[in-house]
Protein backbone atom coordinates (compact mmCIF):
# COMPACT_ATOMS: atom_id res chain seq x y z
CA UNK A 1 0.00 0.00 0.00
CA UNK A 2 2.86 2.50 0.85
CA UNK A 3 4.18 1.94 -2.85
CA UNK A 4 1.33 2.18 -3.81
CA UNK A 5 0.72 5.98 -1.94
CA UNK A 6 4.12 6.93 -3.32
CA UNK A 7 3.45 5.84 -6.66
CA UNK A 8 0.43 8.03 -6.67
CA UNK A 9 2.04 10.87 -5.36
CA UNK A 10 4.52 10.83 -7.73
CA UNK A 11 1.86 10.46 -10.77
CA UNK A 12 0.15 13.51 -9.04
CA UNK A 13 3.72 15.76 -8.49
CA UNK A 14 4.24 15.02 -11.97
CA UNK A 15 0.85 15.89 -13.24
CA UNK A 16 0.89 19.14 -11.55
CA UNK A 17 4.80 20.14 -13.95
CA UNK A 18 2.60 19.13 -16.54
CA UNK A 19 -0.39 21.39 -16.32
CA UNK A 20 0.90 24.54 -18.85
CA UNK A 21 0.95 28.25 -17.03
CA UNK A 22 2.95 29.26 -14.17
CA UNK A 23 1.65 29.13 -10.66
CA UNK A 24 3.29 32.10 -9.43
CA UNK A 25 2.74 34.62 -12.64
CA UNK A 26 -0.55 33.63 -11.64
CA UNK A 27 0.09 34.65 -8.20
CA UNK A 28 1.65 38.05 -8.72
CA UNK A 29 -0.92 38.79 -11.49
CA UNK A 30 0.23 40.31 -14.87
CA UNK A 31 2.22 43.31 -13.76
CA UNK A 32 4.97 41.48 -12.18
CA UNK A 33 8.62 42.03 -12.59
CA UNK A 34 10.90 39.20 -13.87
CA UNK A 35 12.67 39.40 -10.68
CA UNK A 36 9.60 39.36 -8.66
CA UNK A 37 8.77 36.46 -10.53
CA UNK A 38 12.40 34.72 -9.77
CA UNK A 39 12.08 35.82 -6.17
CA UNK A 40 8.93 33.97 -5.57
CA UNK A 41 9.73 31.22 -7.76
CA UNK A 42 12.88 30.39 -5.26
CA UNK A 43 11.19 31.33 -2.10
CA UNK A 44 8.70 28.62 -2.87
CA UNK A 45 11.56 26.51 -4.46
CA UNK A 46 10.09 26.25 -7.84
CA UNK A 47 13.76 26.80 -9.35
CA UNK A 48 15.05 23.48 -7.64
CA UNK A 49 15.86 20.46 -9.65
CA UNK A 50 12.97 18.11 -10.30
CA UNK A 51 13.72 15.67 -7.88
CA UNK A 52 14.51 18.26 -4.77
CA UNK A 53 11.06 19.47 -5.49
CA UNK A 54 9.50 15.95 -5.20
CA UNK A 55 11.85 14.58 -2.25
CA UNK A 56 10.54 18.08 -0.40
CA UNK A 57 6.63 17.71 -1.61
CA UNK A 58 7.03 14.17 -0.21
CA UNK A 59 8.54 15.51 2.98
CA UNK A 60 5.79 17.69 3.72
CA UNK A 61 3.17 15.96 2.85
CA UNK A 62 4.46 12.84 5.29
CA UNK A 63 4.57 15.68 8.05
CA UNK A 64 0.99 17.32 7.06
CA UNK A 65 2.76 20.40 5.77
CA UNK A 66 0.58 21.50 2.73
CA UNK A 67 1.98 25.22 2.48
CA UNK A 68 -0.93 27.55 1.53
CA UNK A 69 -3.30 28.23 -1.00
CA UNK A 70 -2.50 30.22 -3.99
CA UNK A 71 -5.67 31.70 -5.07
CA UNK A 72 -7.17 32.03 -1.31
CA UNK A 73 -3.74 32.64 0.30
CA UNK A 74 -4.72 30.78 3.62
CA UNK A 75 -3.19 27.45 4.43
CA UNK A 76 -4.24 24.21 3.47
CA UNK A 77 -4.67 22.70 6.59
CA UNK A 78 -7.51 25.28 7.59
CA UNK A 79 -8.99 24.70 4.20
CA UNK A 80 -9.38 20.64 5.26
CA UNK A 81 -10.36 21.37 8.58
CA UNK A 82 -13.10 23.11 7.11
CA UNK A 83 -14.19 21.04 4.99
CA UNK A 84 -13.47 17.53 6.77
CA UNK A 85 -16.60 17.65 9.26
CA UNK A 86 -18.95 18.16 6.03
CA UNK A 87 -17.43 15.36 4.23
CA UNK A 88 -17.06 12.68 7.19
CA UNK A 89 -21.04 13.76 7.78
CA UNK A 90 -21.68 12.78 4.38
CA UNK A 91 -20.09 9.54 4.49
CA UNK A 92 -21.85 8.60 7.66
CA UNK A 93 -24.78 9.98 5.72
CA UNK A 94 -24.48 7.57 3.31
CA UNK A 95 -23.70 4.41 4.88
CA UNK A 96 -26.75 5.00 6.88
CA UNK A 97 -28.67 5.40 3.73
CA UNK A 98 -27.54 2.36 2.46
CA UNK A 99 -28.02 -0.15 5.43
CA UNK A 100 -32.00 1.70 5.36
CA UNK A 101 -32.51 0.79 1.49
CA UNK A 102 -30.05 -2.59 1.57
CA UNK A 103 -31.11 -4.52 4.51
CA UNK A 104 -34.85 -4.27 3.78
CA UNK A 105 -34.06 -4.81 0.11
CA UNK A 106 -31.54 -7.81 1.60
CA UNK A 107 -34.89 -9.05 3.40
CA UNK A 108 -36.90 -9.09 0.86
CA UNK A 109 -34.96 -10.92 -1.36
CA UNK A 110 -34.00 -13.15 0.70
CA UNK A 111 -37.60 -14.67 1.41
CA UNK A 112 -37.79 -16.14 -2.06
CA UNK A 113 -35.03 -16.84 -3.08
CA UNK A 114 -35.11 -16.49 -6.75
CA UNK A 115 -38.43 -15.19 -6.91
CA UNK A 116 -39.52 -12.06 -8.89
CA UNK A 117 -38.77 -9.96 -6.00
CA UNK A 118 -35.26 -10.98 -5.54
CA UNK A 119 -34.58 -10.60 -9.67
CA UNK A 120 -35.50 -7.38 -9.15
CA UNK A 121 -33.53 -6.41 -6.19
CA UNK A 122 -30.76 -8.11 -7.35
CA UNK A 123 -30.68 -6.34 -11.53
CA UNK A 124 -31.72 -2.99 -9.62
CA UNK A 125 -29.03 -3.18 -7.21
CA UNK A 126 -25.88 -4.59 -9.77
CA UNK A 127 -27.27 -1.30 -12.10
CA UNK A 128 -26.49 1.46 -9.46
CA UNK A 129 -23.21 -0.48 -8.41
CA UNK A 130 -22.01 -0.86 -11.68
CA UNK A 131 -23.02 3.07 -12.88
CA UNK A 132 -20.61 5.37 -12.38
CA UNK A 133 -21.24 7.39 -9.39
CA UNK A 134 -19.99 10.96 -10.60
CA UNK A 135 -22.79 9.61 -13.15
CA UNK A 136 -25.27 8.17 -10.46
CA UNK A 137 -24.76 11.64 -8.78
CA UNK A 138 -25.91 13.50 -11.74
CA UNK A 139 -29.00 11.55 -12.85
CA UNK A 140 -30.27 11.80 -9.38
CA UNK A 141 -29.43 16.06 -9.64
CA UNK A 142 -31.17 16.18 -12.64
CA UNK A 143 -34.10 14.48 -11.39
CA UNK A 144 -34.38 15.45 -8.12
CA UNK A 145 -32.78 18.95 -8.20
CA UNK A 146 -33.14 20.44 -11.14
CA UNK A 147 -36.11 19.00 -12.54
CA UNK A 148 -38.19 18.41 -9.33
CA UNK A 149 -36.79 20.79 -7.66
CA UNK A 150 -36.54 18.89 -4.32
CA UNK A 151 -33.23 19.24 -3.49
CA UNK A 152 -30.42 22.00 -4.49
CA UNK A 153 -27.91 21.20 -6.90
CA UNK A 154 -24.72 22.90 -4.67
CA UNK A 155 -23.54 24.92 -1.47
CA UNK A 156 -23.74 23.63 1.84
CA UNK A 157 -26.18 24.77 4.27
CA UNK A 158 -25.58 24.51 8.45
CA UNK A 159 -27.87 23.46 10.79
CA UNK A 160 -30.06 20.38 10.74
CA UNK A 161 -32.24 21.13 8.20
CA UNK A 162 -29.76 22.74 6.10
CA UNK A 163 -27.73 19.66 6.69
CA UNK A 164 -30.24 16.81 5.33
CA UNK A 165 -31.31 19.26 2.93
CA UNK A 166 -27.80 19.79 0.96
CA UNK A 167 -26.44 16.41 1.75
CA UNK A 168 -29.32 14.34 0.65
CA UNK A 169 -28.74 13.60 -2.97
CA UNK A 170 -24.66 13.26 -2.37
CA UNK A 171 -25.41 10.86 0.10
CA UNK A 172 -27.98 8.79 -1.83
CA UNK A 173 -25.41 8.79 -4.41
CA UNK A 174 -23.30 7.36 -2.27
CA UNK A 175 -25.76 4.91 -0.69
CA UNK A 176 -27.19 3.49 -3.84
CA UNK A 177 -23.58 2.49 -4.58
CA UNK A 178 -23.07 0.83 -1.26
CA UNK A 179 -26.71 -0.99 -1.60
CA UNK A 180 -25.03 -3.90 -3.77
CA UNK A 181 -22.67 -4.86 -1.57
CA UNK A 182 -25.51 -4.60 1.93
Amino acid sequence: SLVVLVLLAAASFLLIHLVPGDPVRQMLGSGATPENIAAVRAQLGLDDPLFDQFRAFMGDTFTLQFGDSITLRTPITDLIGERIGPSLLLIVYGVFLALLIGVPLAVAAALKPQGLADNIIRIATTFTFAMPTFWLGLVLALIFGLRLGIFPVSGYETGVAGFFRTLTLPALTLGLSLVAMV
